[in-house]
């Protein structure tokens, strides 16, 4: 039974010559995405000084790059309180952009295509594919083919490690 650990980046250690929690190190995508009341652009940036150009992309590595284009102020167009105006999808992709512009080691996926269609899911396992090469990815699915991404996985059955 595993009931102490620690995580450790693929890379090195989260360090900076002083010691950082995990908390500062990883980036949440919850599995309820928060989004604050503001622009698009401010939802992404959340601290991060990324440039237009930046979001964008990121923006397109999501798929919500047409989207938010065809939005009225684009990147300035005003969310309501928890994202009010997207879908819970939509949500959890821009969620998932922020998190694409984090420079955190380590990301904490919870049920990351949980309200997504099917299409849209493939497209994001191809991203998390992708960031799992540059950084450790730490997921919680119930989702099968987001497990074959994972290096290693380990199964809880009635919060019990079973494999």
């Amino acid at each position: 039974t595993i009931t102490t650990g620690t995580i450790t980046p693929s890379t090195d250690a989260p360090s900076t010559g002083a010691t950082r929690t995990l908390t500062s190190a990883a980036h949440l995508v919850s599995q309820r995405p928060f989004v604050a009341a503001g622009s698009v652009r401010d939802n992404l940036r959340l601290g991060n000084g990324a440039s237009d150009d930046a979001l964008w992309d990121a923006l397109r590595r999501v798929g919500l790059e047409g989207v938010v284009a065809a939005m009225p102020g684009s990147l300035d167009t005003e969310l309501g309180d928890d994202g009010f105006g997207l879908s819970a999808g939509q949500r959890s992709r821009l969620v998932l952009a922020r998190a694409l512009l984090s420079d955190r080691p380590v990301l904490l996926l919870d049920e990351p295509t949980a309200h997504l269609d099917a299409e849209t899911s493939h497209a994001i396992h191809d991203v998390i594919r992708e960031l799992a090469a540059e950084r450790t990815v730490i997921a919680v699915t119930h989702r099968p083919e987001l497990l074959q991404i994972a290096d290693e996985h380990i199964h809880l059955d009635r919060a019990r490690v079973t494999a």
